[in-house]
């Protein structure tokens, strides 16, 4: 089994547009729902999900407590210092989900993840033989070494417009910066 984890965004996309390329077999791909989307999110999760559905890929969709409900049980809002909704909204309940789907550890984990993204990531390896994140699954991120340009040229095969930031399945996500507050819907700003 491969497994792809994609929050849709431009990365996980070109990401899943190289393993069609690659004609990776036994694919699925899964989102993780924090249900703190941007409003039109969910649009494009069921457009991603119609596209993998005519490739033959599953899509597999995984819950979590929702990051409202994580903000009132943890008694405090994430921070840049201290952002443990990614662990909670998505690590978490995707090791709970990879080991019901995957108990015996054998599936393959993919992640778009590219070394140009942040200072943090600029040694990130194409693989990690036992991925803590991943409950000890090998990690592959074919995509470590790319350019923007050779993401892009993946992406321009999907049937997405690249986005001009990042992923919105958490809007506004911790870690956002000036450009993306200024993007937010007037309903958004309590």
């Amino acid at each position: 089994m491969n497994i792809i984890f994609s929050s849709f965004g431009n990365d996980s996309l070109a990401l899943i547009q190289w393993a069609i390329d690659n004609k990776l077999d036994n694919v699925v791909v899964a989102y993780s729902n924090t249900k703190w989307g941007r409003d039109d999110w969910q649009d494009r999760v069921d457009k991603a999900r119609e596209w993998l559905k005519g490739h033959g890929i599953t899509t597999a969709i995984i819950n979590s407590e929702g990051f409202e409900n994580l903000v009132r049980r943890k008694i405090a809002f994430p921070t840049n210092g201290m952002a443990f909704c990614s662990y909670e909204l998505k690590i978490a309940p995707a090791m709970r989900w990879l080991d019901l789907v995957n108990p015996g550890k054998t599936a393959k984990c993919y992640t778009g993840v590219m070394r140009i993204e942040s200072e943090a990531r600029k040694n990130w390896p194409e693989v990690i033989e036992s991925s803590e994140n991943h409950g000890g699954r090998m990690l592959i991120s074919p995509m470590a070494s790319f350019t923007e340009a050779q993401r892009d040229e993946l992406l321009n095969k999907t049937p997405f417009d690249k986005l001009e930031h990042r992923s919105a399945e958490c809007w506004p996500c911790v870690n956002a910066n000036k450009k993306d507050i200024q993007m937010l819907e007037p309903e958004r700003i309590r």
